[in-house]
């Protein structure tokens, strides 16, 4: 352990080593695994999985490590009995990690046993996962920037903190506050305007467990507010938002880890020029909400989410979410992945998600507008989503759920573009429009679709589903189109009626532009009026 670079406020010298963090208070470790990056061991963080929905640990076996490097990281990854898991994928978000593996005698706990070691270089900073069917991997590599704490900044040690108000008062002066290696426990608080909070390695933010009633979030931010640093800031399931932005403008969330939540990770609320960059979240129900907000920029976060990762919502009637920017991401989620609404009282538009990853996914792109709300300008371009069979969820392996529905409102929808996403097709892909108008102007490009087994497949081929699921009075007449539609059966044809009610049978392309589903019996797309 001689070599390893403990960051404890300065930096190491450009030698091109990785600056490795101190293992947080009360963390376990993976005793069945290790990972060393250029000769430097890197503490990996063990979380065993469960079904029961808790406050956001991941319902997998899964291990996460975390360290800093502007540079490649050459690492190796020693998993005792790794060999029964199956195919193994390494990725980040928006490309494959190529990487070999080896086979040894184990050591530890599993001696006599085998071992594999994984060998592969990480070119920089970025959220990279490695799993198999079995268990999964995460690695975090920060930029060493993320590592500078601010100039003039206060700093507090754990001497002090629990007593009522002592974060938002060391927050008052105006001078950034910098919180050290420890537990900083603190009930309920919200920072003042203009203030900057920052975690080093090792600094935990815990909620306290005193009363929270009339609080509406565990940390509360204001107006120029920055939370910064590379520590973590733990709900520790506290009874709502873990952090909640409300009608405040110029706010920076960087590259902390946020976990503990039973209600939102992160609630952007009524608010404006929001950027989340850099942030590790494990929540009890959703990622990050962007809701009734504008200019708002969600890049290179991780999430697992019980509920949906990432939701651009618009709850507050008058307020539309629009400007909405997720790009490099990479999540995990029972639910949905890519998401707008369901919450829908005002227009979501301007919205796109890039270059981003989800795996263990119970859905992959979906809109749900149910509430009256148009859906404009949507875009989800360069994505890759892939599932997993959750026992206890009801809905699995939808790539593609688009439905305007009522609930509160009829919402339309124009304007939706799906361009080269790489899916895994577990169900159907379904479209649907509510009972006033169809849906219809989505666009399909470059949509890649592997094709697998259906979930829980009803017997008999009457019950075989289609690859697009169309609710034909729904769709207007082209409402849906495909072009550079190219699919992967992988043999599974006889599992599936075919790629749509327009298209039953087994094309493996449609070079387009070409409608999907078949023509509405009403094809001007206005039914009736509501009742």
């Amino acid at each position: 352990m001689a070599r390893l670079l403990l960051l404890l406020g300065v930096l190491p010298a450009a030698s091109g080593a990785p600056v490795v963090y101190p293992a947080a208070p009360n963390v376990t470790l993976d005793a069945r695994a290790s990972l060393a990056c250029d000769g430097f061991p890197i503490p990996l963080a063990y979380e065993a999985g469960s079904d029961v929905r808790a406050v956001g640990p991941p319902p997998l076996p899964s291990s996460r490590a975390r360290w800093a490097s502007d540079g490649v990281s050459r690492c190796a990854l020693t998993v005792e009995g790794a060999g029964g898991g199956g195919a193994w994928v390494l990725r980040a978000a928006g490309r494959d990690v190529p990487f070999s593996s080896s086979n040894s005698e184990a050591a530890g706990e599993a001696a006599g046993g085998t071992a594999t070691t994984f060998a592969f270089a990480l070119d920089g900073p970025g959220n990279y996962y490695l799993r198999s069917a079995t268990r999964r991997y995460y690695l975090w590599v920060d930029p060493l920037s993320a590592l500078a704490a601010p100039a003039g900044a206060v700093e507090l040690g754990t001497d002090g903190t629990g007593s009522t108000g002592w974060l938002a008062a060391a927050c008052e002066s105006g001078a950034p506050v910098v919180l050290g290696p420890g537990v900083h426990g603190t009930g309920a608080a919200t920072l003042p305007a203009n203030a900057t909070l920052f975690l080093r390695p090792g600094a935990v933010l815990r909620y306290d467990g005193s009363d929270a009633r009339g609080a509406g979030a565990f940390l509360g931010l204001s107006s120029k507010n920055t939370l910064a640093g590379v520590g973590a800031i733990e709900a520790n399931g506290f009874p709502g938002r873990g952090v909640e932005v409300v009608g405040a403008r110029g706010v920076r969330i960087g590259a902390l880890f946020l976990s503990g939540s039973r209600g939102w990770a992160v609630h952007v609320l009524a608010s404006s020029d929001v950027n989340v960059t850099g942030a590790r979240i494990f929540s009890g129900a959703d990622g990050v909400d962007p809701d009734s907000s504008s200019d708002v920029l969600i890049t290179n976060v991780f999430v697992h989410a019980w509920d949906d990762a990432i939701a651009v919502k618009a709850t507050v009637a008058g307020a539309p979410a629009e400007r909405i920017r997720v790009e490099g991401c990479v999540v995990s989620t029972r639910k949905s992945a890519f998401k707008l609404g369901t919450e829908s009282e005002s227009p979501l538009r301007d919205v796109a998600f890039e270059r981003s990853d989800a795996f263990d996914a119970g859905r992959g792109l979906v809109i749900y507008a149910k509430d009256g709300g148009d859906v404009r300008g949507v875009l989800y371009r360069d994505l890759r989503v892939d599932f997993y069979d959750y026992a206890n969820e009801k809905i699995v392996g939808r790539a593609i759920d688009f439905q305007l529905e009522h609930r509160d409102g009829y919402s339309t929808a124009a304007n939706v573009t799906v361009s080269r996403v790489d899916a895994t097709w577990f169900g159907p892909a379904v479209v649907r429009g509510n009972d006033v108008a169809s849906l219809g102007g989505v666009a399909l490009d470059g949509l890649k679709i592997d094709v697998r087994e259906p979930y829980r497949a009803a017997a008999g081929a009457a019950d075989r589903p289609f690859l697009f699921d169309c609710h034909n009075a729904d769709i207007a007449r082209d409402g849906v189109v495909a072009a550079r539609l190219a699919v992967r059966w992988r043999d599974n044809e006889p599992l599936w009626a075919g790629l749509s009610k327009r298209w039953p049978g087994w094309p493996d392309a449609l070079q387009g532009p070409a409608s999907l589903c078949p023509d509405p019996p009403n094809p001007g797309g206005v039914r009736r009026q509501p009742s």
